[in-house]
């Protein structure tokens, strides 16, 4: 039994499509949502912080920011 010059085009064409579908999938768009400029590029709930969308409850932006958290020193810079 042997293959016609049609049946070896046929599978090596399928074999083809396949590996492409493969590799396509493995790549996914990667979205940069997160990269602001100011708080108007992020979320209702985010602040631009450090060209970074943050979430606003991340943040310690409370009277106390200048002072230690959890019984620890405070670092040198900025809290927020």
């Amino acid at each position: 039994m042997s293959l016609s010059s049609r049946q070896i085009f046929r599978s090596s064409a399928s074999l083809a499509v396949l590996v492409a579908l493969i590799a396509l999938a493995g790549c996914e768009p990667e979205f940069t949502d997160h990269i602001c400029e100011s708080d108007n590029d992020c979320f209702a709930d985010e602040q631009c912080v450090a060209e970074r969308c943050v979430m606003a409850s991340d943040l310690d932006v409370g009277p106390d920011a200048d002072e230690p958290d959890a019984d620890e020193p405070d670092a040198d810079e900025p809290d927020a």
